[in-house]
């Protein structure tokens, strides 16, 4: 019999999420080895594009390793595919993804369901389980917390020098410069 249950998270994903079971974690889960992150000869040249925006956005988020290059590998192709199918619907107009059914009279018996149509909602599903297995969809992002230490030196740099409550920057509240010792101007209280 199979496992059950919901399948278990990474333990790196697991410390990225602040280990919120408080669980002990498995430290001797397999790391995969460091190496060159190149496209599976399975990739469809249909989904290069894909694959050609999508690595390099994954490899700097920290989340392509070379174990996962056919993870993304089929989500390219199912891309690849989903466009297909989409362009196909399309083309049939507004009621495309369905078709008259008719009995040996010509009359009309039933309406069914293209193929093609089926097929377009079974991928975009299996677009979105793979997606949020990446971390690219907003839920799975805010499942994540990334280390201070590991955010890109630019980020605080890019922020607006706005100036916030009490004269103090945003820059400097999110830096550690928050309100100094006595803080901000107290509200006057109700008599």
């Amino acid at each position: 019999m199979g496992s059950r249950g919901p399948q278990p998270k990474p333990t790196a994903i697991k410390k990225l999420l602040g280990n919120p079971g408080r669980r002990v974690l498995n430290d001797n889960e397999p790391i995969p080895p460091p190496g060159e992150i190149r496209a599976p000869a399975s990739l469809r040249p249909e989904a290069k594009p894909y694959w050609d925006d999508l690595a390099p956005l994954l490899t700097a988020m920290k989340v392509l390793t070379t174990a996962d290059v056919y993870v993304l590998c089929r989500l390219c192709n199912l891309h690849a595919r989903y466009k297909e199918l989409t362009d196909f619907l399309m083309s049939k107009g507004a009621n495309g993804g369905v078709y008259m059914v008719k009995d040996g009279n010509g009359r009309v018996r039933g309406v069914a369901e293209l193929p093609q149509s089926w097929e377009w909602r079974q991928i975009h599903g299996m677009i979105c389980s793979h997606e949020r297995e990446l971390g690219l969809t907003p839920a799975a992002r805010t499942r994540l917390r990334v280390e201070p230490s590991s955010l890109p030196a630019t980020g605080m740099m890019d922020m607006p020098s706005v100036v916030g409550p009490s004269g103090m920057k945003i820059q400097d509240f999110f830096s550690g410069g928050g309100p100094k010792p006595g803080g901000p101007p107290k509200s006057p209280t109700r008599a």
